[in-house]
């Protein structure tokens, strides 16, 4: 009888203090500072492509990449003129993998390039950039096809 009471009065304690500690208060010098990490994250994406994209060749499926520094519009005359831009497509790579800055512009932490980008093959080569440990995704807003060539624009 004395050990179920002492069990009762463990627990009850236990719960008192359980909920004492979810009804603490938090103090704004506690908190991170999320404000500043958008607005970095903002100022340096500045600097990536305002569209990038990505054309396939359909007789060997073989894929290409074109970045462009503004947003274009997806209609038939923006598509035209890319599609006449065809010495300016680099190749992606096996790995996916496409260095967007030279390689004399280092990461903070590490002897690596602190631009690429990287191409998922399994979702139509969906471009994602990587910049001083920020992530952009970039999003499919318009494809087409054009003599034997698969083209994908992507922006974020």
């Amino acid at each position: 009888m004395t050990n179920r009471i002492l069990k009762i009065a463990l627990l009850s304690l236990g719960m008192v203090s359980t909920i004492a500690g979810f009804g603490q208060i938090a103090f704004a010098n506690e908190l991170d500072r999320e404000a500043s990490v958008i607005n970095e994250q903002s100022v340096r994406a500045k600097d990536l492509p305002g569209t990038v994209v990505v054309r396939i060749n359909n007789a060997t499926g073989e894929a290409s990449v074109l970045e462009v520094p503004e947003r274009l519009a997806a209609d038939v005359n923006e598509a035209k003129s890319i599609a006449a831009m065809s010495s300016a497509f680099r190749a992606i790579p096996a790995s996916g993998i496409v260095e967007f800055k030279t390689t004399a512009e280092l990461d903070r932490n590490s002897s690596t390039s602190s631009w690429y980008a990287w191409y998922n093959y399994g979702y139509y080569y969906t471009p994602t950039y990587y910049y001083w440990g920020y992530t952009y995704s970039y999003s499919n807003y318009y494809s087409y096809n054009w003599y034997g060539y698969s083209y994908r624009w992507y922006r974020w």
